[in-house]
């Protein structure tokens, strides 16, 4: 591994490549690192011209080694050959019968100049988006009609917000074929990469499949109308269903045909749409590491990171740590329409956990920037909700139950941070559902999201 790069397996390209059902006479992998999706190319498709891009050359040094020797067996074809090019700064020229590979990850990759010049020439590249995403649209934009998609991603492409633009530009221009998450295998030796697959084509749509690794390192699959996968990840009406107004919905495709009609049945208003309330972050903003943080100051008020947050509680005596420096009873002075924030009573949240993790407090304190609040007006109460007057403590027992971790983990399985942990977004907060009644689950139910969790739960 260099700069970033994470090389495929072999066994995982050829897995891959098998599920391209053409015979590519043009292929090319744009970010082909030491080589291994064309080496499965050629060996399944022997003769094929083989393209590939790489920026570093001394991986691109590796590749041509072998490239080399397989040319030499007439294993590739004419024309086959290994460019030491950024694919982001190349000319695009459509015309390849199959684009594969393992395109980069993380916006980390390039200056900010060089994210302003992708942004002008790529339609899907928008916010804060990773480095995946132009790659994704160039790959795309080197088919020739017919032609198949076949990337190995991060799956944070299904999910994330910043993916959006991507996902519904796809479904514009290509046929979905396949989708794979992997999260639940390691992909990777040594890396921390929940991984996905796209495959696609240019040509007329059809079902889509849907594979999933299970943690018993087995495999899960089922076939999703393609207008029924239209509509959902296009629709904005139905928020409790996980669909938002912002663009294209989630690929949520832990949303297993088993567990999706229990998901249905989980009916209420959605809480960032109940009056009286507002969900929202914690400090936020580029120098939040550098806010004053004094011990004990009286005029303070206390503050509370995540590792204070504990279920129903707050655990005042876990000290914080900031900059090297251990507090006990870290204190931050404020004033303005901020304390009045603060002072407001509130639900609390840890926005980085395997659970949802909940407390309501009614006492003035400063949220850190991983901690999620629901914020009430002075009188702490919620408006009606069905024929239900709801409290905070009502929705704090919500959020803390096993139904709704469950709910957490099926929305945002293709969302999880190292170590198994979720975040827990003041997007997905918004959209939560919240009962009129508290939710009572069949025993149909029951065994659909234990048999689920036993595959798939963290």
């Amino acid at each position: 591994m260099a700069i970033g790069q994470v090389f495929t397996p072999l066994p995982l390209a050829r897995r891959v490549l098998d599920r391209v059902t053409a015979r590519p006479l043009r292929i090319l992998d744009p970010a082909c690192g030491t080589g291994n999706f064309l080496r499965a190319a050629a060996e399944r498709w022997p003769g094929a011209e083989l393209v590939g891009f790489e920026s570093d050359p001394a991986v691109a040094g590796i590749a041509r080694q072998w490239l080399a020797v397989t040319i030499g067996s007439q294993a590739a074809g004419p024309g086959s050959r290994i460019e030491v090019r950024d694919a982001l700064k190349c000319d695009v020229h459509p015309g390849f019968d199959l684009v594969c590979g393992n395109p980069p990850y993380a916006a980390a990759y390039r200056d900010p100049g060089d994210r302003a010049a992708i942004r002008q020439g790529h339609v899907t590249a928008r916010g804060s988006f990773d480095m995946a995403v132009p790659f994704v649209e160039r790959a795309v934009r080197w088919l020739a009609p017919g032609g198949w998609l076949a990337l190995v991603v991060t799956n944070k492409l299904l999910v994330k917000d910043y993916a959006g633009p991507l996902r519904g530009w796809l479904l514009e221009t290509v046929a979905i074929r396949e989708i794979w998450d992997l999260a639940a295998v390691e992909v990777f030796e040594g890396a921390q990469v929940d991984a996905a697959v796209i495959l696609a084509q240019r040509a007329e749509p059809g079902a889509i499949r849907i594979v999933l690794a299970d943690k018993r390192h087995g495999q899960h699959e089922y076939r999703l109308d393609r207008s029924t996968w239209i509509q959902g990840a296009k629709s904005d009406q139905d928020v409790a269903g996980g669909r938002t107004a912002s663009g294209p919905r989630r690929w949520e495709v832990y949303v297993t045909p088993t567990i999706a009609p229990v998901i249905e049945r989980i009916r209420g208003p959605a809480l960032g749409r109940l009056p009286g309330i507002a969900v929202r972050d914690g400090i936020q903003g580029r120098h939040y590491h550098e806010i004053p943080i004094e011990e004990g100051h009286p005029g303070g008020l206390p503050i509370v990171g995540v590792g204070r947050i504990e279920p129903g509680r707050i655990a005042w005596d876990k000290p914080l740590k900031r900059g090297g420096v251990l507090y006990r009873d870290p204190r931050l002075r404020v004033q303005g329409a901020f304390r009045t924030y603060c002072e407001r009573p509130k639900v609390l949240i840890r926005g980085v956990a395997r659970r949802v993790t909940a407390v309501y407090s009614q006492v003035p304190l400063v949220p850190l920037t991983a901690v999620r609040s629901i914020v009430f007006g002075t009188s702490g109460q919620l408006a009606t909700v069905g024929r239900s007057q709801i409290d905070p403590r009502q929705l704090v027992s919500w959020l803390n139950s096993d139904l709704v971790s469950f709910l957490l983990q099926a929305r945002c399985r293709g969302d999880r941070v190292p170590r198994g942990s979720f975040n827990i977004s003041k997007r997905w907060l918004e959209e939560l559902p919240v009962p009129p009644e508290p939710h009572v689950l069949s025993p149909d139910e029951q065994n659909a999201i234990r048999e689920w969790l036993a595959a798939f739960g963290v």
